[in-house]
């Protein structure tokens, strides 16, 4: 292998790296409410493209919940 492809190598792989690290965490309360309502959300932000959706131990039971219209995450 080159010196050269190796170095874009490295080069693509770091920059889809950092990309990836700028996705904040946005956790679901502990509520019922539709997941497109900012108040569905700790911090009262609803996530978007660019954010992960987390369901952690502040959701403290089994509950169902709806979109409430379309949603797009970074991940989930």
């Amino acid at each position: 292998m080159n010196k050269r492809f190796f170095v874009w190598v490295v080069a693509l792989c770091s920059g889809w790296f950092a990309a990836r690290s700028d996705a904040q965490e946005i956790v679901k309360a502990d509520n019922t409410l539709p997941l497109n309502d900012p108040a569905s959300w700790t911090g009262g932000v609803v996530p978007g493209d660019s954010n992960i959706a987390v369901w952690d131990s502040t959701v403290l039971g089994a509950n169902t919940v709806t979109l409430g219209g379309a949603l797009t995450w970074d991940g989930l």
